[in-house]
């Protein structure tokens, strides 16, 4: 199982996988549910994206990542996870239902808790970047990676 060999190794970062995201993630456009062995056989990144539509920098930071990532990263390897902070269903309805991205369940809150307790999330909009090869996380600032690299991020990444 791929996933029990997804271990951040980052200086100062403590032990935790992508386990933490669970095995089944949804679409906004609805339609089948994608497997977490799917996105690990077919990406070479995966975007742990935590973010909600009350807070405005998230809002802000959305649509340039959607942009990247429907224009050029998707194609380049790059999955995004969305991990909602929103406070009720219909806030994720409508925020999800604006991203290209899949979702750790809303009805899951107790994962997407953990998920911002195992990557130390403290404040949002947060891009957490791990590479699949090896569950090496290759950035903490993913949203500065693609504000700064736009549709290309997928180099840049393959260069640390």
């Amino acid at each position: 199982d791929r996933r029990l060999f997804l271990s951040p190794h980052r200086e100062g970062m403590s032990a935790r996988t992508l386990t933490c995201l669970g095995d089944t993630f949804v679409r906004a456009s609805g339609g089948e549910d994608v497997s977490m062995e799917a996105v690990l056989q077919s990406s070479k990144y995966v975007g742990i994206y935590c973010s909600a539509s009350w807070c405005p920098p998230c809002r802000m930071f959305t649509p340039v990542l959607s942009e990247a990532y429907a224009s050029k990263a998707h194609e380049d390897g790059l999955e995004v996870i969305f991990v909602s902070a929103d406070r009720s269903a219909e806030q994720f309805t409508d925020y999800f239902g604006k991203m290209p991205f899949l979702a750790v369940p809303f009805t899951s809150a107790a994962q997407r808790q953990e998920v911002m307790r195992a990557f130390r999330v403290s404040g949002i909009p947060k891009l957490i970047v791990v590479r699949t090869s090896d569950g090496k996380v290759v950035s903490e600032d993913g949203g500065n990676d693609v504000s700064k690299h736009g549709e290309n991020v997928e180099a840049h990444w393959e260069s640390l």
